[in-house]
C-alpha cells in the first residue's frame, strides 16, 4: 500500500472512531446522522485550501502578532 493510501485509510479510520458514540452517551440516530454529515462536510472543506481563513486574519482577530 502506498503512503498516500495508508494516510487515506488512517484518516477514514480516525473519522469512524470520531463518529462512534462514547459508551457514556446515549445519542439518537438523528443526532449521529447530523454529526457524521457535519464532520464529512468539514473534512471536504478542509481539503479546499481556498476556503481556509488566512492566518494573518486569525492572528488579527485574536490580537496576536506575527
Amino acid at each position: 500500500m502506498s503512503d498516500a493510501q495508508s494516510q487515506d485509510q488512517l484518516a477514514k479510520d480516525q473519522l469512524e472512531d470520531h463518529l462512534q458514540p462514547s459508551s457514556l452517551e446515549t445519542q439518537s440516530s438523528d443526532y449521529l446522522t447530523w454529526k457524521a454529515s457535519k464532520v464529512k462536510i468539514a473534512l471536504a472543506e478542509a481539503d479546499d485550501r481556498s476556503k481556509l481563513t488566512p492566518a494573518h486574519e486569525v492572528w488579527d482577530k485574536l490580537g496576536l502578532e506575527r
